[in-house]
C-alpha cells in the first residue's frame, strides 16, 4: 500500500478518523480506512501508469506518494460518509489539488520525487558501418 493509517492519522486526529469511519463514531474501522487507501493507491496508479510500473514499490514509494495517498483517502473516506454534511472545504481542496497533481505527473510536468525508468523504446546511439559498395552506376555500365 502506498500509505497506512498511521499516514492518514498525521492529516487528522484519531477522534475525526473515528468519526469518519465507526458507526458509533468512537472506534476506528480499519476495514474502512484501507478501503479508502485502496481506492486512493487505485487513483493513483491511473496517472502514474503512463510514466511508471504499478503498482510502484519500494524507492517509488516516496514520501509525496505516501502523503497523496493518505489526503486521497481522506477525501474519499469524507465522501463515503453516509451524512455528507460538513465536509470541509480543505479536504476537497487538498483533493482536487492531488487530481491535479497526478495529472501533471502523468504529463511528466511534476515528480513524485524519483524519475521514471527510461521507456522501453528510448533512442540509443547506433553506429552503422560497411564496406565500400562494390556496384555502382560507372561498374554497372554495359550490364
Amino acid at each position: 500500500m502506498y500509505c497506512t493509517q498511521a499516514d492518514i492519522l498525521k492529516e487528522v486526529t484519531p477522534d475525526e478518523l473515528a468519526g469518519l469511519t465507526g458507526a458509533n463514531g468512537t472506534v476506528i474501522d480499519t476495514s474502512k480506512v484501507t478501503q479508502a487507501i485502496e481506492d486512493a493507491q487505485s487513483l493513483i496508479d491511473s496517472y502514474a501508469a503512463i510514466q511508471f510500473a504499478v503498482p510502484l514499490s519500494g524507492t517509488y514509494i516516496t514520501q509525496r506518494v505516501r502523503k497523496s495517498c493518505a489526503i486521497i483517502s481522506l477525501y474519499y473516506l469524507w465522501s463515503n460518509r453516509s451524512n455528507k454534511v460538513g465536509m470541509d472545504d480543505v479536504v476537497k481542496d487538498n483533493f482536487e489539488r492531488e487530481v491535479s497533481f497526478w495529472e501533471d505527473v502523468a504529463k511528466r510536468k511534476a515528480t513524485i520525487g524519483i524519475d521514471p525508468p527510461p521507456a522501453n523504446n528510448s533512442v540509443r546511439n547506433a553506429k552503422v558501418s560497411s564496406n565500400e559498395r562494390v556496384f555502382n552506376k560507372d561498374s554497372m555500365t554495359g550490364f
